[in-house]
């Protein structure tokens, strides 16, 4: 289409999709420019400049957690169902740190470092290992 917003996220999705196919366990730890720069030439652009947007933050972390850690992205993943499903988690608490984390990771994401995705995460692993550990409703 002729939505540059869309079609840098399509092709960071792209990015994603062919690094799983030809690198499954990923590039490794912040290296998803390594992944956009062998997969760019491959997909046709409506705005020719998409080939240098979002060149090292994949324009969402879905699409950067998955080129950089491959299958293993899977854990994090799973914790983030996890987290969202446990019922021992207040609701209130998870609304507040699984709101920013989604946008991060599925609408606009700016890296691990920014934003307080990496944060946020950690509060939220945090908070659902203590659960494991308490097997009580942690209401604040």
């Amino acid at each position: 289409g002729k939505n540059l917003s869309l079609e840098v996220y399509k092709t960071s999705l792209f990015i994603a999709k062919r690094t799983l196919e030809d690198k499954p366990l990923g590039y490794g730890f912040n290296n998803y420019s390594q992944a956009f720069s062998n997969y760019i030439n491959e997909k046709e652009h409506y705005f020719d400049y998409v080939q240098r947007l979002n060149k090292y933050d994949g324009s969402n972390n879905f699409a950067k957690i998955i080129s950089e850690f491959g299958v293993f992205s899977i854990f994090l993943f799973y914790f983030l169902f996890s987290f969202t499903f446990n019922k021992n988690i207040n609701k209130f608490i998870k609304f507040c740190l699984l709101v920013p984390i989604s946008m991060q990771l599925f609408a606009r994401g700016v890296g691990y470092f920014n934003g307080g995705f990496i944060l946020f995460l950690f509060y939220a692993f945090m908070i659902w290992i203590d659960t494991f550990k308490s097997r009580k409703k942690l209401n604040f």
